[in-house]
């Protein structure tokens, strides 16, 4: 990926060092790569174009190698996974499963769902944690007739979804 906007950044990279700014991208841009892409059409289509080639290297592997598990599952949330490739490919294999994908608004919003593929956009970015009525509300939109939220390990979660 050669955009000059990619690789603008490594020329500020001394820059960035003393600085309290979370990358060199933001250091260069003022934003985060995320947030830079809401508002350049281009460069967000450079990226998702590149992350699904990307996922198309592991999924057949997956999918082919990975059977077992995905036939214990009725559904899968597939967060901050871009246009879908790997959701996409695994509702292909295994037909009884029901995914959404979720990603920020403007990555999916022009993508089409079919009966097993949900597309929902919302910001994972927000740095904030979701109240159970808005992992409900999430659920209930996409289709899903219940959900259990289960803590493993401090502040991570297991989120099962039922169809």
């Amino acid at each position: 990926m050669l955009d000059p906007i990619m690789t603008k950044p490594w020329h500020h990279v001394s820059e960035w060092f003393p600085n309290d700014k979370p990358t060199p991208f933001y250091t260069t841009h003022g934003s985060t790569l995320w947030d830079y892409t809401c508002h350049e059409p281009k460069l967000n289509h450079l990226i998702n174009d590149t992350m699904s080639s990307d996922a198309q290297l592991v999924t057949n592997m997956v999918v082919r190698d990975c059977k077992r598990v995905f036939k214990g599952f009725n559904s899968l949330v597939d967060i901050d996974s871009g246009t879908g490739t790997v959701a996409k490919a695994i509702v292909d294999a295994f037909p009884h499963l029901k995914c959404i994908v979720f990603d920020l608004p403007h990555v999916v919003a022009d993508l089409k769902g079919t009966e097993n593929l949900i597309y929902a956009g919302g910001d994972m970015f927000e740095g904030r944690e979701r109240n159970e009525k808005e992992w409900a509300k999430l659920f209930f939109d996409a289709g899903f007739n219940d959900y259990k939220i289960a803590p493993v390990l401090g502040l991570r979660y297991v989120i099962e979804v039922y169809a």
